[in-house]
C-alpha cells in the first residue's frame, strides 16, 4: 500500500474512535504521506430560526474543533508533521467524494456509521454511497466491540474470471493491498478466497437438457482444475506463496462463501473489489459486494478497478 501518498481520514457526525487515526498514522509514516483529517456534519436545519441556527452552528463547530484537535495532537505526538485538518458542513459522502476529486486523495479511511440506534449490522446509506461512488479505495473500519484495532487475520477475495485483463489487474491490486496490510499489521494469516462455479450447472442437470451426470462431473472437474491452476499461478506471480498465506478455492455463490469463510476464520479485515454494474463476476456493488459488505462484522478495504470514473461532484 505504498502508493498511498495523500490520505484522507473522514469523521462524520462526531462518530469516531482512535482506531481510524492509529491506522492513518501507521500508514502515513510508512509511506511518508500527507494526512488530512476532516470532520463533516450535516447542515443545520433551515427550519431553525436564524438566531438559533447561528448558536447551534457555533456550539457544533466547537465540538468538531475539539474532535479534530484531539486527532491533530495524537498525530503530532506520533511524529507526523505533514497533517492538515478542516471542518465541513454537508452530506458526508458527497463532501468526501468532492474532496477526493478536488485534492487527489488516494485513500479514504472512515469509521462505519452506526445503523440507527444499534451497533452496525448493515451499512448506512451514506456508507454504501461512498463505497459505490468513491473513485479511490475506502478503508471502512468496524465500529462494534467484536474486533479490536489489531488486524491479525485478513481475507482477500479475488475474481474467478482470468480471461479479462481488467479483472486480472484488479485481482493483482487486491493481492498487493492485502499483502501490504499483512506485512504492515504483522498479521498472522492472510486468506485468499476464489469462488468458482460451472456456468448453467443447474440447467444442465434439469429435465429439459438432462445432461448425463458423468459429463457434468467431467466439466466440473475441468472447471475446478482450471480455476485452481489460474489461482496458483496468480499467487506465485505476485510472490505470495509464503508462510501465513492460505488459499481457498470454493465452489458456490460468491456472496455466501465469502461471508461464510470470513465468519469461520473470524477475520479482522476483508479486502475486496467493488465496481459499477459491469458484470464483473462476484464483485458487482449492489449484488455480491454489497451483500458481503452489509453483513461484514469486520473492517473492509473496498477497491475499484483502475480507470473507474465517479460522476464529478461540484
Amino acid at each position: 500500500m505504498n502508493e498511498f501518498k495523500n490520505i484522507l481520514v473522514a469523521i462524520t457526525h462526531t462518530h469516531y474512535n482512535n482506531d481510524e487515526i492509529d491506522k492513518a498514522i501507521k500508514l502515513t509514516k510508512a509511506n511518508n504521506a500527507k494526512l488530512t483529517i476532516v470532520a463533516i456534519d450535516e447542515p443545520i436545519s433551515r427550519l431553525a430560526e436564524l438566531a438559533m441556527e447561528t448558536k447551534l452552528k457555533r456550539l457544533f463547530t466547537h465540538q468538531l474543533d475539539e474532535v479534530v484537535n484531539e486527532f491533530r495532537n495524537k498525530v503530532n505526538q506520533a511524529g507526523v508533521s505533514n497533517c492538515d485538518t478542516r471542518i465541513l458542513w454537508g452530506k458526508a459522502y458527497t463532501e468526501i467524494i468532492r474532496l477526493v476529486q478536488k485534492e487527489n486523495f488516494d485513500l479514504v479511511i472512515k469509521l462505519a456509521d452506526p445503523f440507527i440506534n444499534f451497533s452496525r449490522k448493515k451499512l448506512t446509506g451514506d456508507d454504501l454511497n461512498l463505497l459505490r461512488k468513491c473513485p479511490v479505495p475506502v478503508w471502512l473500519l468496524v465500529d462494534t466491540g467484536t474486533h479490536t484495532g489489531d488486524v491479525k487475520k485478513i481475507l482477500v477475495a479475488i475474481d474467478s474470471d482470468f480471461d479479462n485483463d481488467e479483472r486480472v489487474k484488479l485481482n493483482k491490486r487486491l493481492l498487493s493491498y492485502a499483502d501490504s496490510l499483512f506485512t504492515m499489521e504483522q498479521a498472522e494469516e492472510l486468506h485468499i478466497i476464489q469462488v468458482w462455479g460451472l456456468y448453467g450447472e443447474e440447467r444442465l442437470r434439469g429435465p429439459f437438457i438432462n445432461m448425463p451426470e458423468e459429463e457434468i462431473d467431467e466439466m466440473l472437474e475441468k472447471t475446478r482444475s482450471e480455476n485452481e491452476r489460474a489461482m496458483n499461478n496468480l499467487i506465485n506471480a505476485e510472490g505470495m506463496d509464503k508462510p501465513g498465506v492460505i488459499p481457498h478455492l470454493i465452489k458456490g455463490s460468491a456472496s455466501v462463501e465469502i461471508q461464510r469463510l470470513a465468519q469461520k476464520e473470524d477475520v479482522d479485515m476483508i479486502v475486496m473489489g467493488t465496481v459499477g454494474r459491469t458484470g464483473l463476476a462476484g464483485f458487482v456493488i449492489g449484488n455480491t459486494a454489497e451483500n458481503v459488505l452489509n453483513e461484514a462484522s469486520c473492517s473492509v478495504l473496498a477497491v475499484k478497478p483502475e480507470g473507474f470514473a465517479a460522476p464529478t461532484i461540484k
